[in-house]
């Protein structure tokens, strides 16, 4: 396995802007297909089932496809330079009804989902557009604002 501190600068720098000395305070691990980031004082131990936050998912075998969690996208915020759509209500009503939201201007990949200046969570932009990779729970919290706006 490669080393799960650089795997996790690289990708958060190359992808998101994220300054790779971000990440020298954090404590990196690995749990099955996924890398985790805890504070220094905390290590993981067998007692506990996870620590920390989900940072990446590693979507095959040659960690070639990585996808961020919206957790630590929302976690990074204004850490996060690039690849970032800003949506207003509208788009997000349309992403969060699992319709495509059109997009011309970033590249396919995973992205950060910015809504009033917040990141809400992780988007995946193709050839079709932007499909939300937001969690359903977030989802409904989020389904929830929009309704009392």
């Amino acid at each position: 396995m490669p080393d799960s501190k650089k795997l996790l600068e690289n990708y958060f720098f190359e992808r998101f802007g994220v300054n790779r000395k971000l990440w020298k305070h954090y404590n990196v691990y690995w749990l099955g297909n996924s890398l985790w980031i805890t504070s220094p004082d905390l290590e993981p131990s067998p007692k506990y089932i996870s620590c920390g936050i989900r940072a990446l998912r590693i979507m095959d075998s040659e960690f070639k496809s990585l996808k961020p969690t919206t957790y630590v996208l929302q976690y990074l915020g204004e850490n996060i330079k690039k690849n970032i759509a800003d949506i207003d209500t509208n788009d997000l009503k349309t992403i969060i009804n699992g319709r495509y939201l059109e997009n011309n201007s970033l590249g396919y990949g995973y992205i950060a989902l910015r809504y009033r200046n917040y990141i809400i969570g992780c988007g995946l932009k193709n050839s079709h557009g932007i499909k939300n990779q937001i969690p359903k729970g977030r989802k409904r919290e989020l389904e929830e604002i929009l309704d009392e706006e």
